[in-house]
């Protein structure tokens, strides 16, 4: 079967092409707030390095993230688009989850794929790599309480994702030798990720309805927070 996976949820996208989850081209580059404009171009160009066209598709994978939430909605938009266009199943995977299926486990007990949210806040999991599943509910907290709550494990830690890179020192100096931070290679979704993922949807037979599959936000975005609150009312810009 050959899949068309992209994800959206960050700075940085993927797009991959495989067939039966064997990756056969894989792209990525940083969309510099223009992922509306690159997007559907650049998944015609990863295409056409396959000699495969958009209608050779039999499955779309997409990222539902948590992560940007402009990013998410751009990307289910376009994924659901054109599950629905091509009458192809579409299946959605948790971003975080292919950002862990990305990296190997070297050895340790749990890997935390983080991404950034904002200030000190990251987007956040943990997947127990002797049974591949999440041992904790996709959240988004302050790096200090992420590894408050990771440290009662005293188990060894494999973090990956942009956010661990950016918070790498405060790991290891609150972890010490039971943490692991990826390089700059495990900061985003690989093809591999998400077409694994992908393929062990698609092997339960469990496709999303493209007319009602939704991005995983984890909380409200900022500007729904302030106009709910009455920040934006009593600054002037809502009259």
């Amino acid at each position: 079967m050959l899949m068309l996976a992209f994800d959206t949820s960050g700075e940085v996208c993927t797009i991959a092409v495989g067939r039966d989850g064997a990756v056969e081209a894989e792209y990525r580059f940083y969309h510099k707030m223009n992922l509306l404009r690159r997007l559907l171009p650049n998944i015609e160009h990863t295409l056409s390095d396959t000699s495969y066209r958009i209608s050779d598709v039999e499955a779309i994978i997409v990222g539902v993230g948590p992560g940007s939430f402009t990013g998410l909605r751009i990307g289910v938009t376009i994924a659901k688009s054109l599950a629905y266009s091509l009458e192809k199943p579409i299946y959605g995977v948790g971003s975080l989850d292919a950002l862990a299926w990305s990296v190997a486990p070297a050895g340790t007990q749990f890997i935390c794929p983080m991404t950034h949210a904002r200030a000190d806040e990251v987007y956040w999991t943990l997947t127990d790599t002797s049974t591949a599943e999440n041992v904790a509910e996709y959240k988004v907290n302050s790096i200090h309480e992420v590894l408050d709550t990771i440290a009662t494990r005293n188990a060894t830690v494999y973090f990956c994702g942009s956010a661990a890179l950016r918070h790498a020192e405060t790991i290891k100096s609150c972890l010490g030798a039971l943490a692991t931070v990826g390089n700059s290679g495990t900061s985003h979704p690989s093809a591999w990720g998400l077409l694994t993922l992908g393929m062990r949807c698609i092997q339960k037979g469990e496709p999303d309805d493209p007319l009602t599959l939704a991005p995983l936000y984890v909380r409200k975005p900022t500007p729904v927070v302030r106009l709910e609150s009455g920040e934006l009312k009593t600054r002037g810009v809502i009259r």
